[in-house]
């Protein structure tokens, strides 16, 4: 069964399908909104863009679980904390075919939550 997560996915994985993608690394492709840094031409809706982190999944099962490690370990640095995933999947064509190995993650920041530090 074949999911199409849209165009922003297959946007982004196309910028990643001529980047390196060096042992068990994940890209971050894109740094989410609240931690991308401030240009005075971003669009007025930068603060509400997604984060995302790609990796190649054209390798062994524990190569990929190492990539995906990883690609948590630079979601977690991106937002200086919890993030949630918002959508993921492969890059796909028109039609639902595979554009190339890569896994795309789309991710936002969310706070802390609060009420887990205070419950005992």
């Amino acid at each position: 069964m074949t999911r199409t997560y849209g165009a922003a996915v297959l946007a982004a994985g196309l910028l990643a399908s001529s980047a390196c993608f060096p042992g068990n690394s994940a890209y971050l492709a894109q740094a989410p909104g609240p931690s991308a840094q401030a240009d005075t031409n971003a669009p007025v809706n930068q603060q509400q863009l997604p984060g995302v982190v790609e990796y190649d999944t054209e390798a062994s099962p524990n190569q990929i679980a190492k990539r995906r490690a990883d690609a948590y370990k630079k979601m977690t640095q991106a937002c200086h904390g919890p993030y949630k995933i918002e959508n993921e999947g492969p890059v796909l064509l028109d039609g639902g075919r595979d554009a190339s190995p890569t896994w795309v993650i789309h991710f936002a920041c969310a706070a802390p939550d609060s009420t887990a530090s205070s419950q005992h």
